[in-house]
């Protein structure tokens, strides 16, 4: 199991790499909000998928679209302190839409968007609570 407690923030990433940009319109991900967790590199669906993330407890999720996006632009700048994305594969997001869940393409770079009962690779985030926020 990795761990992943990133060192910049979103503003620093911004003025240093440029890859906290994400999407259009330009949205910033607070990277040094977030904590990623790698449990395994198996694919699963994306119900248990959600379901390890769950059981890690203390509020760990998949991560949304945007934060896997922002994760993937700043290993591509080589930033050593990121979690290594599996190549040429696909991410759970948490976002889903009529049995289809988003994600992340990491051959292409792009939105990935599959069946829930079909198998790929996830990792698993949690946000700082707003009582531990300086």
């Amino acid at each position: 199991m990795s761990s992943y407690k990133p060192f910049l923030s979103a503003v620093a990433a911004l003025t240093l790499t440029g890859a906290a940009i994400v999407g259009s319109p330009i949205l910033l991900v607070d990277l040094d909000r977030l904590e990623f967790e790698q449990t395994t590199t198996d694919q699963l669906t994306w119900d248990e998928s959600k379901t390890s993330c769950a059981a890690l407890g203390d509020n760990w999720e998949l991560p949304s679209t945007y934060e896997l996006f922002a994760l993937y632009y700043l290993q591509n700048k080589n930033d050593s302190h990121l979690i290594t994305l599996v190549s040429n594969t696909d991410y759970w997001s948490r976002n889903i839409y009529f049995g289809f869940a988003f994600g992340l393409n990491t051959h292409s770079g792009i939105a990935s968007f599959d069946r829930q009962i079909d198998t790929d690779h996830f990792l698993c985030s949690r946000r700082e609570p707003l009582a531990n926020r300086s």
